[in-house]
């Protein structure tokens, strides 16, 4: 039984896991699932080797708000920095073949409160 279940081993996903272990849920109750044959599948499998993998999304501006900064790395840097956040938080990635449904199950969940103080 995990207190977080994430579906995706990508940037946002890997950072969500790092979220949580820093504001004090367990690593031992996250699991993150993924479908890929690693973290960041979809970088490795399509990304050029010296291709860039901005900050920014869509012509918005990267801010820096959450544990993770990111800055415009290469691939290999990319990659590197997330095994580096994903060893670092002990974070727990299965692999799947695909997730059809989730359902929620009021009766099993654990309530945590997330505090971040605001943005400055």
């Amino acid at each position: 039984m995990y207190d977080l279940i994430i579906i995706g081993a990508g940037p946002g996903g890997i950072a969500l896991a790092a979220e949580a272990c820093a504001s004090g849920i367990n690593q031992s109750q996250i699991l993150v699932l993924e479908k890929g044959a690693t973290h960041n599948s979809a970088i490795r499998q399509l990304y050029p080797d010296q291709k860039l993998t901005t900050a920014n999304y869509k012509g918005f501006d990267a801010r820096c708000e959450g544990l993770l900064c990111v800055s415009d790395m290469t691939k290999s840097e990319t990659i590197e920095f997330f095994d580096k956040v994903i060893a670092d938080y002990r974070i727990n990635i299965q692999k799947i073949l695909s997730v059809s449904k989730a359902r929620l199950f009021p009766a099993l969940i654990k309530k945590h409160r997330l505090i971040r103080p605001p943005p400055q």
